[in-house]
């Protein structure tokens, strides 16, 4: 679909105009800067959809990757212990997760 054809909706569910209107990306600026006087008739459709954007909480949530190899490792010991008990003590060295499903 194209932006002419947004409601405030479309804009607001839009991750360029979410830049827009968060700042966060010059070029996405620059790009809805142009939109917006080139597209007059948008205005109100444009100004409801920043309304919108600026009343949700976005947040950003970053993973230490120390914590992700330890959740893998459990998940993978999980996985182990499973196989173990199916073959009756013998291992899938070596296999991967789709191999493992394949097994079960």
């Amino acid at each position: 679909m194209s932006y002419q054809d947004y409601d405030a909706a479309d804009f607001a569910a839009d991750a360029s105009f979410q830049s827009w209107v968060q700042r966060t990306d010059e070029a996405a600026a620059r790009f809805w800067e142009q939109f917006a006087a080139a597209h007059p008739e948008k205005r109100e459709a444009l100004r409801e959809a920043q309304m919108m954007v600026r009343s949700l909480r976005f947040h950003t949530i970053t993973v230490d990757p120390a914590d992700m190899d330890a959740v893998k490792a459990a998940i993978d010991g999980a996985l182990d212990a499973e196989d173990r008990k199916k073959t009756g003590g013998s291992r899938s060295v070596g296999c991967s997760l789709e191999q493992r499903r394949q097994q079960r």
